[in-house]
């Protein structure tokens, strides 16, 4: 599925430079799912329906795109595609890391400042991102713009996060207990 997110990512960031003489798109939307290939899109295309069946039938989509990088993991993963560059570039090398400096676990987007929502959730954000991110991007182009990230499921928490950069509006993780 990263092929998908590399995908729809490209499809982004080919739109919005050409936009300049056009009118700006009203949704851009990116969307990733570990260890989707990018052949199951062909396969189960008759079951996509709603918009996720719009966005195959009349999106762009890359069917042989990759990170073209060794291995990687989830949290990597979303940051490449989000930033357009490497984990040593961006800050996320791993879903877990120890910081050479504090000897302390870092997990991807740990953050013990991002609040909770209504008592749910906190401890999240892309503050461990060292460049801009997409959300980023589309804020810069248009402060009205909003900019909204959903992960799940838990065993994932937070990594969806990535994506939508440090100004996201709502950051929000599925929880099948919530």
């Amino acid at each position: 599925m990263r092929k998908l997110g590399v995908a729809l990512f490209l499809c982004a960031m080919l739109i919005l430079p050409a936009c300049s003489n056009s009118p700006l798109p009203k949704l851009v939307v990116l969307v990733s799912i570990d260890q989707m290939r990018a052949d199951y899109l062909e396969r189960h295309a008759a079951e996509f329906t709603g918009g996720l069946g719009r966005l195959y039938r009349e999106g762009l989509v890359y069917t042989n795109a990759d990170l073209n990088y060794a291995s990687s993991e989830t949290g990597p993963g979303h940051a490449t595609l989000a930033t357009g560059s490497y984990p040593n570039v961006n800050g996320i090398l791993a879903n877990e890391w120890i910081d050479p400096k504090t000897r302390k676990r870092v997990y991807c987007v740990g953050d013990s400042t991002a609040a909770a929502v209504e008592g749910e959730g906190g401890n999240f954000s892309p503050s461990n991102l060292t460049v801009t991110a997409l959300g980023d991007w589309i804020k810069t182009h248009s402060l009205d713009s909003k900019v909204i990230s959903v992960s799940g499921p838990v065993r994932v928490e937070g990594r969806g996060r990535v994506p939508a950069g440090k100004p996201s509006l709502l950051a929000s993780t599925f929880s099948p207990d919530s």
